[in-house]
This record gives C-alpha cells, structure tokens and sequence, in this order.
C-alpha cells in the first residue's frame, strides 16, 4: 500500500491489517512483534486509523472536485 498511496508505513500496515480483519488490540501486539518497538497502544492504532481514513476522504473529494471542473 505504501509504494502506491500517499498512506505513511505505519498507516499502510494498520490498513493492511484491518483488511485481513484484526483488531486494533491485534495489531498493535503485531506491529511491536514485527518492529521490535514499545508496544503501541489501542489508542496509537486508533490514530493511525483515523488519519488513514482522514487522507482516503481528502483524495476522493479531490477526485470529486477534479471530476467537477475536467
């Protein structure tokens, strides 16, 4: 997702995840199993949810704006 999207790692990872269906609780053991890290937080994952749900809107309103005047 990161090399195709404007989404940062963790976002893309976060969005990866809950596509295969995990929870925040889940994904957070996962990230810190996988990056070696302090264990991020329920809330840290909310976060990243939410500010890759944040960027998705923006572009499709862009998209939509673009379509107004193209």
């Amino acid at each position: 997702l990161r090399e195709h999207t404007v989404l940062s790692r963790r976002e893309s990872e976060v969005a990866a995840l809950k596509l295969l269906g995990y929870r925040h609780e889940s994904i957070a053991e996962l990230l810190q199993a996988w990056r070696g890290e302090d264990k991020p937080t329920k809330s840290t994952v909310d976060e990243y949810s939410i500010r890759m749900q944040t960027k998705v809107q923006r572009a499709a309103e862009t998209v939509d704006a673009l379509g107004r005047y193209l």
